[in-house]
């Protein structure tokens, strides 16, 4: 053997274990230069047969979900594209395993046009014996009240119900008896496994596009980091209470981005022991329950974004309160909320509730809701609230609940009823503890820091700033605290728009005073004024 054929052997030879080498090399690369797949999804034109490429794209997101998975869990980034369509399934993303440094996208190829409906078409309805304004269908789905979990106050049945009918798109409200029928209801006959719609005047059920929410969650992502999904919608899910149309648990550096939550039976977003995450663009509005709720979550930047028109099946009820808001979140630490919207809702705008720290909340509308604009309870602070609008809501605009280090610097408080700032320390305080650390802590309503603000009422019983403390230690915590300067106050329909009221050992005593007695008792507010304002308050407050 010459020695040009002993060098080819031992190249031969050595063609397998090169192979090992550069396997070794690609998996031992930095997470940015791992392999990384792009799948498409094209629900109208795909197989889930298809190897997800552009020109033979998969079916269904729930494929592209599996793949993206196993991918996540072997270090390959995965992008999913998603083609403009309706897609009716849910998707369910659990690593089983430790956090990866790859990542998940889910994005659409087209903002707002990838719909993942919680809903099925039912068609073959017939007209009811009993009433030709209704219509009836057999209902095949397992359903019922859903579990009201233990530490919850008593509700009313219908807010315990999960089912959810649209006709052409438009919400119908259930009723839990026949003769409660009337234009724009439904009622489901358990006993007859009937359901019996009523729709409004008008209506060709024959031509009608019925749809019944079938699936409680539609998108769920449990231990997967680094995950996106962008310019989605979610709607329609049959969540029970208190679950979400998407729930996004233990992860870290993810993203929610352009993406509708909506119409959904309780919660639109739902998030539980996040980190460092990126909220931007998204809109959780008109669900039956809360628009977006959040615990355990440190360093999130939720920025234009909208929670509004949610608890539609709470006011069902007459539930509007207990977990109730717009937004609610607690455990929130180091977090920023930037042009900020919860308006109209039918419970308070935004609540902070137990063991908030470092939130930072600017531009924010908080305005129209149905009980408080900004409810701040039992929280060691510091929360700041800044350049922003609450207005015009049924309660209190600012609600500060045994919380301690509140700033309001240079916002606008205006015509919301009761009061525009109510400091309530009828509790005295409150004991809890750090997430993070565990470390106790206890609130109490002081340290309050009001800042360049302008703060009026226009009837009488709006208040400027109210107090409601359980005792004369209380009372003195906050006052011997408090630092305010640099404001505008004026209603123009009292003067005597500030209240004290301290409840002491003979009995509460309620003392409604002028600015200089306001000035007199608080040794504060040298330098701010009781005088006209120089807005048009009611216009800035309607401006989106």
């Amino acid at each position: 053997m010459t020695e040009r054929d002993r060098s080819a052997v031992r190249w031969k030879a050595a063609i397998p274990w090169l192979g090992l080498i550069l396997i070794w090399t690609a998996a031992s690369l930095p997470a940015e230069k791992n392999p990384a797949a792009t799948i498409y999804v094209d629900g109208s034109f795909g197989q889930d047969a298809n190897p997800g490429t552009s020109s033979r794209p998969l079916k269904t997101l729930t494929a592209a979900a599996r793949i993206a998975l196993q991918n996540y869990m072997h270090g390959v980034s995965t992008t999913v594209v998603v083609q403009p369509g309706q897609y009716r399934e849910a998707i369910a993303l659990n690593s089983p395993s430790s956090a990866s440094p790859a990542s998940i996208s889910f994005v659409a190829a087209q903002a707002g046009t990838v719909v993942v409906n919680g809903a099925d078409v039912w068609s073959g309805w017939q007209v009811s014996p009993s009433n030709p304004l209704e219509f009836t269908h057999p209902w095949t789905l397992s359903t019922g009240p859903c579990n009201v979990p233990k530490d919850w106050p008593a509700i009313q049945p219908i807010v315990a119900r999960r089912e959810i009918v649209f006709v052409n798109g438009t919400l119908l409200k259930q009723v839990l008896a026949a003769g409660d029928l009337v234009d724009g209801t439904f009622f489901l006959d358990e006993a007859s496994r009937q359901i019996r719609v009523h729709p409004a005047s008008g209506t060709d059920m024959g031509a009608a596009s019925v749809e019944i929410g079938v699936r409680p969650h539609l998108f769920n992502v449990h231990g997967v980091s680094n995950f996106t999904v962008n310019g989605f919608v979610f709607t329609k899910a049959a969540s029970c209470l208190p679950g979400g149309s998407m729930e996004l648990f233990d992860s870290t550096n993810d993203s929610i981005i352009n993406s509708i939550f909506n119409w959904n039976n309780w919660e639109g977003l739902v998030l539980h022991n996040v980190s460092k995450l990126t909220i931007r663009g998204i809109q959780a509005s008109h669900n039956g329950g809360a628009g977006l709720s959040g615990y355990q979550i440190k360093d999130m930047n939720l920025e234009d974004s909208e929670a509004s028109y949610n608890n539609w099946r709470g006011d069902w009820g007459g539930f509007y309160f207990f977990s109730q808001a717009g937004a609610k979140f607690l455990r929130v630490h180091d977090s920023q909320f930037q042009n900020f919207r919860a308006t109209y809702n039918q419970t308070s705008g935004l609540w902070f509730d137990t063991d908030n720290a470092n939130v930072q909340i600017q531009n924010a509308s908080l305005s129209f809701n149905r009980a408080n604009g900004l409810f701040l309870e039992a929280n060691q602070g510091p929360i700041t609230l800044r350049n922003s609008r609450v207005c015009q809501n049924q309660a209190e605009g600012v609600f500060v609940l045994d919380t301690d280090g509140v700033t309001i610097q240079s916002s606008l408080l205006y015509a919301n009823k009761g009061a525009q700032i109510l400091a309530d320390g009828r509790q005295k305080s409150r004991s809890e503890h750090d997430w993070e650390t565990h470390a106790n802590f206890t609130a109490r309503a002081k340290n309050l820091t009001l800042q360049g603000n302008t703060i009026a009422g226009i009837v009488p019983d709006q208040l400027l700033f109210k107090t409601y403390q359980v005792d004369a230690d209380s009372a003195a915590a906050l006052f011997s605290s408090i630092s305010s300067s640099s404001n505008n106050w004026y209603n123009s329909a009292t003067p005597r728009a500030f209240q004290y009221d301290p409840e002491l050992s003979g009995g509460r005593k309620v003392h409604n005073m002028d600015f200089q007695g306001w000035q007199s008792l608080t040794g504060v507010d040298k330098n701010s004024k009781f005088a006209p304002l120089q807005q048009d308050s009611a216009q800035a407050c309607a401006k989106p």
